[in-house]
């Protein structure tokens, strides 16, 4: 068994990637074998499949069994021989494979090898649609007869795998699950009220995503973030829609930023050691910030681009979109509510009647976070793998960046990132979004009948409804021993009675929604 593919040309050229999830080698059956090596696979082929001997011919191999990984070739092509890849390519020059090593190259580098154009009349998609999400229209190379599909850049290039799971879950078009479980509402609730219990939905994401980053859900600061998510999908997403968001929700002056961050940056812990000293537990470093601006581009190109493609399903169009803009950490302050308001952001720019309510994701994310740093680890661990840094001072948390892997920001692959957002949306339209409704829709009724029967404080009348549904609509001896200082008994019991009966009716609508 000899490695072969990308396995050959990271032993070859020495190199330190973090590893596939399926190796490539070369064996000695007659059929191919998939066998488990830890916690990844190796894809031994048959004897009678030709892997190459060269460098450029393993090249070709690795794109064939394993496909384009970017972040491989932004490390191998420089190193390359290009006499021997030039030569390579001529040899071949009409085969698909041998032109996509060429266009890659080329598109890479942003060099030209000593080869004429392609005579070729077909054109080839440069990413499979069998395999990858792609674009549908993608930019043709007339040299290589090549249509680049990818969803990105040279600076900015997310590769989303359709993997079974994730296939299935593309189908589904989030927005409309939610609005037909609203709905269905509507045929036991009149519209109003509705309307009153989905603006609380705002509310709900605003203090969710505010308890994601630990911060207080009550500060000035959260005000401000439910501002700017009632706006979301309203302008078009730029550099300048993004400082002018970022403003908003930071509630520090000195935080607030004109321009991209110019200095790096990282986030981390403090921990205490057994010897009653400190240290800092760093989690993950961000890009250097020389590049930060030309990713952001990057990133705001893509984002471009599958606007005017409209294929991509929107949920996987918010995914490579916010996850790349949390990884790249370009401001200063708020980049992990940033990341959260563009899932909406562009949720509301691609649905075209369903501005008037929010599917509480941070709700879900919140209540599964150990599933949210795991995924955010797909990039952060192999980053914090790769990095050579020096840490310069505790007190101002600077670091300095001593090598480039700028290549595992550039192309990252999101797939585990779009099947843990379809989860937890699924997640959130099925409990948070519909049990939240239905809560306010008690609440409101509840209080509405207790204000026809006697007159009470709004904090008195407040916490007595919140303590009748808390306890199913029968107050405990204790909790209806406070009540009746302030409330006849008959009153009392006739509230219960009510409020048991709303219960009830809530319960009922729940249990058909979730059918």
């Amino acid at each position: 068994m000899k490695p072969a593919g990308y396995a050959f040309l990271v032993q070859h050229f020495n190199l330190h990637l973090p590893p596939l999830t399926l190796d490539l080698y070369s064996g000695n059956e007659y059929v191919d074998q998939v066998i488990r090596y830890g916690q990844r696979k190796r894809k031994i082929l048959a004897k009678t499949k030709v892997v190459g001997t060269t460098p450029s011919e393993h090249l070709a191999t690795a794109i064939k069994y394993q496909g384009i990984r970017l972040n491989y070739l932004y490390c191998i092509f420089p190193l390359i021989d290009e006499v021997d890849l030039t030569n390579y390519i001529k040899s071949l020059p009409t085969s698909g494979l041998t032109r996509t090593v060429w266009y890659l190259y080329e598109w890479l580098q942003q060099s030209k090898l000593d080869i004429e154009d392609s005579k070729t009349s077909t054109y080839i998609k440069l990413m499979e649609d069998k395999y990858y999400f792609t674009l549908k229209n993608g930019e043709k190379s007339p040299r290589h007869r090549v249509e680049n599909n990818m969803l990105g850049n040279r600076y900015f290039s997310p590769l989303v795998r359709k993997t079974p799971e994730l296939v299935e879950l593309a189908k589904r078009d989030v927005m409309e699950m939610a609005l037909m479980k609203i709905k269905v509402l509507e045929n036991n609730v009149n519209t109003e009220t509705i309307g009153r219990s989905l603006s609380y939905l705002y509310t709900k994401e605003t203090k969710s995503s505010s308890e994601i980053e630990n911060e207080d859900s009550r500060a000035t600061k959260t005000q401000r973030f439910f501002q700017i998510l009632k706006t979301a999908g309203s302008m078009e997403l730029t550099k300048q829609r993004l400082l002018h968001v970022q403003n908003q929700i930071v509630q520090n002056e000195e935080m607030k930023n004109t321009d991209y961050r110019d200095h790096n940056i990282y986030v981390g812990t403090n921990r205490k050691l057994t010897s009653g000293a400190s240290d800092e537990d760093i989690h993950y470093i961000a890009p250097h910030h020389d590049e930060v601006a030309p990713m952001m581009t990057g990133l705001l190109n893509t984002h471009e681009q599958l606007m005017i493609d409209n294929q991509i399903p929107v949920l996987i169009h918010s995914t490579v979109i916010s996850f790349g803009f949390v990884y790249i950490h370009p401001m200063e302050d708020g980049n992990g509510r940033l990341h959260r308001y563009l899932i909406h952001d562009i949720l509301k720019q691609r649905s075209e009647n369903h501005k008037d309510f929010i599917i509480p994701v941070s709700s879900a994310i919140l209540s599964r976070m150990s599933e949210y740093d795991s995924v955010l680890e797909t990039l952060s661990v192999p980053v914090m793998a790769s990095i050579n840094y020096t840490k310069l001072n505790h007190e101002v948390a600077s670091i300095q960046i001593n090598n480039d892997i700028n290549y595992l920001y550039r192309y990252p692959d999101m797939t585990e990132h779009a099947i843990f957002l379809y989860r937890m949306m699924e997640t959130a339209i099925t409990n948070d979004l519909i049990s939240e409704v239905l809560y306010i829709i008690e609440y409101d009724e509840i209080k509405k009948y207790i204000n026809s029967l006697i007159d009470l404080s709004n904090q008195y009348l407040d916490k007595l409804v919140a303590d009748l549904i808390e306890q199913r609509g029968t107050l405990s001896k204790n909790k209806k021993k406070k009540y009746l200082k302030g409330i006849e008994e008959n009153d009392l019991t006739d509230i219960e009675q009510y409020a048991q009966g709303a219960i009830l009716q809530t319960e009922k609508i729940l249990k058909e929604l979730k059918q």
